[in-house]
This record gives C-alpha cells, structure tokens and sequence, in this order.
C-alpha cells in the first residue's frame, strides 16, 4: 500500500486550490487515529481552523480533492523542495474539509457494500437518495426521525420525503452527518406517485415546516457562512417546494 507521502508528488498545486493528479489515490482511508478519538475536517488546513465535521477512527473511502503542502495554514507553491506537513482536502459523505494528512493513508480496495440502507421499506428512488450519503457506512441504523414521509410540500397530492442525516447512526457514530454548521437535511420532491428528486440538501442547524399563505415552507437556520456572515450568526431561510416538481 502506497502511503500518502508517497503519493504528494504526483500532486499538482495552483491558485491557492490543491488538486489530484492521474496518478493519485482516488481515496483514503483513516489511519493513526485513536479508537476513542475523530479526525476532524476543518475549513481551512490548518488545526486552528473551525471544524466542519468529523470522520471516525476507522474511517474509510474518504475521495480525495487533492493535497498541498502547508505553512501557518497557507497552501505553498508546487514544488520538490516543499516536503510538508501535507493536509488533503476531502469528502466524507457530504461534508467537504481539509484533513491533516498524516492521518490519511491510500485506501484499500474497494469492498462490496454491505450498508442495510437499501431498505425494502422505502421507493426505489428514496433508497437511491441515502445510499448517494451513506456508501461510506458498512452499517448504519435510522433512529427516530430518520425519514418523514407525512407531507406534501409541492402540493401536488403526494406526501414528500424529509431524510434527517442528524438522525442516522453510522458506523456506531451519530455524528458522521454533523458538524459546527449542523447535520445534513435532504428534502425528496414527488415527480409522480412512485418517483422522488432530491431538491433540497444542506446543512441546517434547524428546521421546522411551516404552513404560510396555504402552503407548507420549510423554515430553517444555517450556520452564518451560508449568508455571508461570521459562523457565530445563524442565517434563516425559507425554502417553497411549490413549483419543485
């Protein structure tokens, strides 16, 4: 198995943006990380930097978006003389953050997916739509508030699926989907009685679905960056499905 360090070298660095050659890995898997401890994606590569999520210990198939070379949390110019300390900007389910990486090392070969997320309970369609966040769980177990299916939120006679990541137990953790901005919301829109499109996915802090004017809106708040602000102001929302079909 090729470690990181190894692989930083096919790694081309340009405007301040790190992106992954050919020859790089497509995916990491964790390493290094003590059993009762997370690495932490962060907004910035650098420790300092506000986090945006979490991966566990033993964190698999995180894709990667590409390493840099950093200094004070400053991507440095492509370059052999540049040797480290390396951070990788990747995905993990739908949070997107930089990880330090000497944590990181070029994941193993893929393995059948063996997630129960393909649950006969739900449409095809729906089970499309968690699958797409939870393919990088081995198991996973919906809690309480997991799915709604109760309302109908474009108004076409055919109740909506809410899938509420905050909700969700991945891999023994509860917080895979969270972060400082919140947890994952999908809101899945009726195209006709047996068919949903995602037409809403975000992180929210919180959420509720109001009724205004005759119809059902789904009122929410963000972390501040969402509308430009500091991350320690909320930035609400009103979000109509009405004409999302």
């Amino acid at each position: 198995m090729r470690m990181l360090v190894l692989a930083t070298a096919s790694l081309l660095i340009s405007a301040g943006t790190a992106y992954a050659t050919a020859d790089s890995p497509d995916f990491f898997d964790v390493r290094g990380v003590s059993p009762n401890d997370v690495l932490f994606l962060r907004e910035r590569p650098t420790a300092s930097s506000p986090k945006l999520g979490q991966v566990p210990y033993n964190g698999k198939k995180l894709r990667n978006l590409g390493c840099s070379a950093v200094r004070d949390g400053m991507i440095l110019p492509d370059s052999d003389l540049n040797t480290g300390p390396f951070w990788c900007r990747v995905r993990f389910g739908p949070v997107e953050g930089w990880a330090n990486a000497r944590y990181l090392t070029e994941a193993v070969e893929a393995q059948p997916i063996r997630s129960p997320a393909r649950a006969q309970s739900y449409p095809a369609s729906v089970a499309s739509a968690i699958n797409s966040n939870t393919a990088t769980c081995d198991t996973f177990k919906g809690k309480p508030g997991f799915t709604r299916n109760n309302l109908d939120l474009n108004g076409d006679g055919t109740n909506d699926w809410i899938i509420d990541y905050g909700n969700l137990e991945c891999d023994g953790s509860t917080s895979m989907f969270c972060g400082s901005g919140g947890c994952t919301l999908q809101v899945l829109i009726s195209t006709s009685r047996s068919e949903w499109v995602v037409k809403f996915e975000d992180t929210v802090r919180e959420y509720s679905f109001k009724p205004v004017s005759g119809k059902m809106v789904l009122r929410l708040e963000q972390h501040g960056i969402a509308c430009g602000k500091p991350g320690t102001e909320s930035c609400p929302k009103d979000v109509d499905f009405t004409h999302a079909r």
